[in-house]
C-alpha cells in the first residue's frame, strides 16, 4: 500500500491529513505504560509513512518507512489491550537487559498502534540450513531464557522461530513478545493459573514440567542447564527494581512474586551445592519445590503444631495432625501430585513401606544408590553399604527396570522436595524453621560407635550410611540403646512420619517410631546418656 487516509486500518474510519496530525500531548503511551526510549527519533505523523510490505505473524505486523528513510514495524495486536500489553513486555525486557526493538504507542482514535523500531537481521529459523551459524545464535538466544520465563513468554521463540533475530553481529533480538505476561501470542488471555507466581517456564520452556512436553520453546532451550539458569536467575533478580518500574502496578504483585520465585530457586540451590548436591538433581527437585507450590499443598501446611502423646501433632485449634493426614490430606495429595507430573506414587509407597520394615531392603537400597549418586562425593569411601556398594547398584537396576528409571528418579526427587517443604514450613518441637535444622536422634550398638572411636560421651563425626533412621521426639532403639543426637540441615532429610501415603495412615512404619529419614554423612554426632 501507498500511504494516505484510504489506506489506513478502516477501523480508524475517515482520517484526513489536516486532521492525522496529532498533537504531542496525544501521541503518548495511556497513563501506567512507560514512556519510548528516549533516544530513538519516533515519527510524529503516522500519516508520513509509506506502506512497504506485511510482516507475517499472528497479529498482522507491518512495515512502513518514513520520509528520512527509517523503517518501523507497524502493530495493531490482536486487541487494544493485547497490544499495550506487548509494548509494557517490551519495556521490562528492556529494563531486564534483554534486547527487544524501540517502540512507542500512539493513539489513533482512541485505538492504539504500535511502532517499533526495523531491526535488519536474520530470523533464526532461517539460519538453520546453516548448522555453525544456527548453533552459535542458539546460545545468544538462551542467554535471555531466565527473562523469556520470567514473563511467561511461552512463545519467544514463534513456531517458525520467527520470533528472534538474529543481527549482523550475531546479536539476538526479541522482535515479537505479545505472548508475555497475561497473553497468549495470539492475543487470548492466559488462565490465572498460568500466570501466578510460580515461575513454571523454567522447566516447561525446556520440555521438563512433565514428560512428552513440546513446544516451539523447547528445542531452543532444552539444553540450558540448572547451573547456566541460575546464573542467569541472579542477574534476573538484581534488576528487580528496574523491571517492577517498568511495569504498571497491577502486573506489579505478580512478577515481583515471580522474581521471588526465582530469588528462592537460587538461594536454594546455593544451599544445596554446598552441601555437594549436583545440579542436574537440583533442577528436577527445584521443579518439584515449585510444583508442590502451584498445586497449593504446601501453603495448605499448616504454620505451627504442638505435641499430644509424645509424638502426634497437634495444630492450633487441637485437630490431630491438622490437615496433613487423611481423604483430602496433603499427604494423599501428594501421592495425586506425583502421579499428575509424570512420575509413580508406587515408587515412594514402596520405598516408604520397605523402609518401614528395615533401611537395607531392597527398595531403601536402591534409593540410596540413587541418592548418593547425586553428590559429589565418592559415594563408596563416603558412606557405609551393609551389603556393599555393587548390591545396592543391582536393587536400583532391580526398581528402575520396573518402574522405569525416569519415573523412579523423579518420584524420589518430588519427595525430598515435599520433605523440605514440610520442614521449612511447620513449626515444632526441634525442628528449626528459621535456621533450617532439625534435631534428631539416633540410637547406636557400642561396636559402631567403637568403630567411629567413640569409647565415651561426647562429640564426633561417624561415617554413616546413606538415608539413616532417625526419630525427633521419642527415642527408638535399633540395634543399640545408645542414643546419639545430630543437628542436621532440612536439605538432608528425605521423609518424616507426619504424612500418610494411600497404603499406610502413617508414613513409614508407625507414629511411635517419630521417623524421619537423613543422610547423616559429615554430620557430627553427640553421644549422650539420654535424649535431652
Amino acid at each position: 500500500r501507498s500511504h494516505g487516509a484510504k489506506n489506513f486500518p478502516e477501523e480508524f474510519g475517515e482520517v484526513k491529513r489536516g486532521v492525522a496530525r496529532l498533537p504531542k500531548d496525544s501521541v503518548v503511551a495511556p497513563p501506567k505504560l512507560p514512556s519510548p526510549d528516549p533516544d530513538i527519533a519516533f515519527p510524529d505523523n503516522l500519516l508520513d509513512l509509506k506502506y512497504k510490505k506485511g510482516m507475517g505473524g499472528s497479529t498482522g505486523a507491518k512495515l512502513y518507512e518514513a520520509p528520512d528513510g527509517t523503517r518501523w514495524v507497524w502493530k495493531e495486536g490482536a486487541s487494544p489491550d493485547h497490544l499495550r500489553e506487548e509494548y509494557v513486555a517490551e519495556q521490562a525486557y528492556r529494563a531486564a537487559g534483554v534486547r527487544v526493538p524501540a517502540s512507542k504507542l500512539y493513539d489513533m482514535g482512541g485505538k492504539p498502534v504500535k511502532l517499533s523500531q526495523y531491526i535488519e537481521g536474520k530470523e533464526l529459523g532461517a539460519l538453520q540450513s546453516n548448522p555453525r551459524a544456527y548453533k552459535a545464535a542458539v546460545v545468544e538466544v538462551q542467554k535471555g531464557f531466565s527473562v523469556d520465563a520470567l514473563f511467561g513468554n511461552w512463545d519467544a521463540v514463534g513456531a517458525g522461530k520467527d520470533n528472534i533475530l538474529i543481527d549482523a553481529e550475531g546479536k539476538a533480538w526479541r522482535i515479537d513478545v505479545g505472548g508475555s505476561l497475561r497473553y497468549r501470542a495470539q492475543g487470548a488471555k492466559k488462565d490465572a493459573a498460568d500466570f501466578n507466581g510460580y515461575v513454571k517456564e523454567l522447566w516447561s520452556m525446556r520440555g521438563k514440567w512433565k514428560p512428552g512436553q513440546t513446544g516451539s520453546a523447547v528445542p531452543v532451550f532444552d539444553g540450558v542447564d540448572w547451573k547456566t539458569i541460575c546464573g542467569q536467575m541472579k542477574a534476573t533478580v538484581a534488576r528487580q527494581e528496574e523491571i517492577l518500574a517498568a511495569l504498571p502496578k497491577e502486573l506489579q504483585k505478580v512478577v515481583g512474586e515471580r522474581v521471588a520465585c526465582m530469588r528462592d530457586l537460587v538461594k536454594t540451590t546455593d544451599v544445596f551445592v554446598r552441601d555437594k548436591f549436583k545440579y542436574d538433581y537440583l533442577d528436577t527437585f527445584c521443579k518439584h519445590r515449585v510444583g508442590v507450590r502451584d498445586a497449593g499443598i504446601a501453603d495448605a501446611l499448616p504454620v505451627k503444631m504442638t505435641r499430644r502423646n509424645g509424638v502426634t501433632l497437634v495444630d492450633m485449634g487441637g485437630k490431630d495432625w491438622d490437615d496433613l493426614r487423611g481423604a483430602r490430606g496433603a499427604g494423599l495429595r501428594f501421592s495425586r501430585y506425583i502421579d499428575a507430573m509424570g512420575g509413580d506414587h508406587r515408587v515412594v509407597d514402596r520405598w516408604a513401606e520397605g523402609q518401614a520394615g528395615s533401611s537395607w531392603s531392597g527398595m531403601p537400597q536402591a534409593y540410596k544408590y540413587l541418592l548418593t549418586g547425586q553428590r559429589t562425593l565418592d559415594r563408596e569411601a563416603a558412606y557405609y553399604w551393609q551389603d556393599g556398594l555393587d548390591a545396592a547398584k543391582e536393587e536400583y537396576k532391580t526398581y528402575t527396570g520396573s518402574f522405569g528409571e525416569a519415573k523412579f528418579q523423579d518420584s524420589m526427587a518430588a519427595q525430598h522436595a515435599m520433605t523440605y517443604e514440610i520442614l521449612g514450613r511447620v513449626k515444632f518441637d526441634h525442628n528449626d524453621v528459621k535456621k533450617g535444622v532439625i534435631r534428631l536422634i539416633r540410637t547406636e550398638s557400642k561396636d559402631a560407635l567403637r568403630y567411629n572411636g567413640m569409647n565415651d560421651y561426647g562429640k564426633k563425626v561417624m561415617k554413616r550410611g546413606a538415608a539413616e533412621s532417625c526419630s525427633i521426639f521419642k527415642k527408638v532403639r535399633v540395634g543399640g540403646g545408645n542414643v546419639t543426637i545430630q543437628t542436621v540441615p532440612h536439605s538432608r532429610c528425605l521423609g518424616v512420619y507426619i504424612l500418610d501415603r494411600p497404603s499406610s495412615s502413617c508414613f513409614f512404619a508407625t507414629d511411635g517410631e517419630n521417623e524421619v529419614l537423613a543422610l547423616l554423612e559429615g554430620i557430627e554426632a553427640e553421644w549422650v546418656p539420654d535424649v535431652p
